[in-house]
C-alpha cells in the first residue's frame, strides 16, 4: 500500500514539476497531491472502499477548478479516477478464472445479495450489448455502479485496451466537467 501511495504521490509531484511550475501556475503541492490521491483512492486505487471519499474527490476537483488551471485540474482528477477504477479491472481480470470456477454466489440467501445479482445481471447485459459505450457512460456519470462495471468487464473478457480507453475518456470528461463547474460556480480561472 505504501509503495502504491508513494507512486501516486511521485506521479503527481512529477506532473507539478514538469507542467505546473514552468507555466507559473500557483496551486500548492499539497492541493495537487490531495486532488490526485482523493480521486485515485476514492475510485478504488487501493481496492478498499472508503465511504464518501469519491464525493470528496469530486468536490476537490470542483473547488480547485475555480482556484487554478481548470483544464489541468480536470485532467489530473480524471486521470486519478481512471487509474483507481483500473485497479478493480486488473484485480478482477487476475482472479476471473477462479470466479468462473467457484460460481457467483447465487446459492446465498438475502435481499442484498439478490439485489446485487440484479445489478450485476443488468451491467452484464449492457456490457454484452454495448461494451465500450457502457464503460464510457458509467465513467462519465457520477454513480456507484462503475466499480461493478469494472469488475464485470474484466470477468466477461473485455480487452484491457478497450476498457482503459473508455474508462480514461469518461473519467477525464467527468473531471473536466467538475472542474469547469467549480470554475463557473466559484471563480474565473481557466
Amino acid at each position: 500500500l505504501g509503495l502504491v501511495v508513494g507512486f501516486g504521490a511521485a506521479l503527481v509531484g512529477t506532473l507539478v514539476v514538469l507542467v505546473v511550475k514552468p507555466l507559473g501556475l500557483d496551486i500548492p503541492w499539497a492541493a495537487w497531491i490531495g486532488l490526485f490521491l482523493a480521486n485515485w483512492i476514492g475510485n478504488g486505487g487501493i481496492l478498499v472502499p472508503i465511504p464518501g471519499l469519491r464525493f470528496v474527490g469530486w468536490t476537490m476537483a470542483a473547488h480547485q477548478g475555480a482556484e487554478g488551471p481548470t483544464i489541468l485540474v480536470g485532467l489530473v482528477a480524471g486521470l486519478a479516477m481512471a487509474l483507481g477504477q483500473t485497479s478493480f479491472y486488473l484485480t478482477a481480470a487476475a482472479g476471473s478464472d477462479h470466479l468462473k470456477q467457484s460460481g457467483t454466489g447465487r446459492d446465498r440467501e438475502g435481499r442484498l445479495v439478490a439485489a446485487m445479482q440484479k445489478v450485476k445481471a443488468a451491467i452484464e447485459g449492457f456490457l454484452h450489448d454495448h461494451g465500450i459505450p457502457t464503460i464510457f457512460t458509467l465513467s462519465l456519470v457520477p454513480n456507484p455502479f462503475m466499480t461493478f462495471a469494472s469488475i464485470t468487464a474484466a470477468t466477461m473478457g473485455m480487452g484491457f485496451r478497450e476498457f482503459l480507453a473508455a474508462n480514461f475518456l469518461g473519467h477525464v470528461v467527468l473531471g473536466l466537467i467538475l472542474a469547469l463547474f467549480g470554475q463557473w460556480l466559484l471563480g474565473t480561472a481557466l
